[in-house]
């Protein structure tokens, strides 16, 4: 089965996890339900959510559950996080070490020509990735979650941008003193 299908009752596992005899106690998911927010990624929310709608009404009408409207009362799409993207004039992504930054045009090592340069979806094959955990060992989780936090709303693309940051640590530098 697809993995949306699998995670589409996850929601109604939490109210009774300990549970051993059945999938969850029916007064347990009924005192719980319907979740006030839905928290998911705009790639991944459209179908966790149609298979949760699906499941909450077929799970009803075994009796299982006595939720007939929606299993949420409110949605909150988080969209994605955009890395900075080179790219060759021909359209063939660069890894980060493959370009120039030092001047005011990202230049190709290896060509000396311009790159292109924008923001898009991360992803490995477009090398636009960013490791977290080196993030935090260089500014701190703190400073790193307070620039995510003031960077973008969570339902606006978020331009990871590193050289931002400073902002954000200089503040938390000020309040630590």
């Amino acid at each position: 089965m697809d993995t949306f299908v699998d995670s589409s009752w996850y929601f109604l596992r939490f109210c009774d996890p300990e549970n051993t005899e059945k999938i969850f106690s029916k007064a347990r998911v009924n005192s719980w339900m319907p979740v006030d927010v839905y928290v998911g990624g705009v790639e991944h929310a459209i179908l966790h959510l149609l298979y949760s709608r699906f499941i909450t009404k077929f799970l009803n009408s075994e009796g299982l559950l006595d939720v007939t409207a929606e299993p949420f009362k409110r949605l909150l799409v988080q969209e994605m996080v955009h890395g900075k993207t080179y790219k060759t004039p021909e359209g063939k992504y660069l890894k980060h070490h493959e370009v120039d930054t030092s001047g005011k045009v990202p230049i190709i090592k290896a060509t000396g020509k311009p790159a292109q340069i924008f923001f898009e979806k991360m992803s490995k094959s477009k090398h636009n990735g960013v490791d977290p955990l080196s993030i935090v060992a260089k500014h701190g989780a703190d400073t790193t979650r307070l620039f995510i936090l003031f960077k973008a709303p969570p339902e606006a693309v978020l331009d990871w941008d590193e050289k931002a940051i400073v902002g954000q640590e200089r503040w938390i530098q000020r309040l630590w003193r």
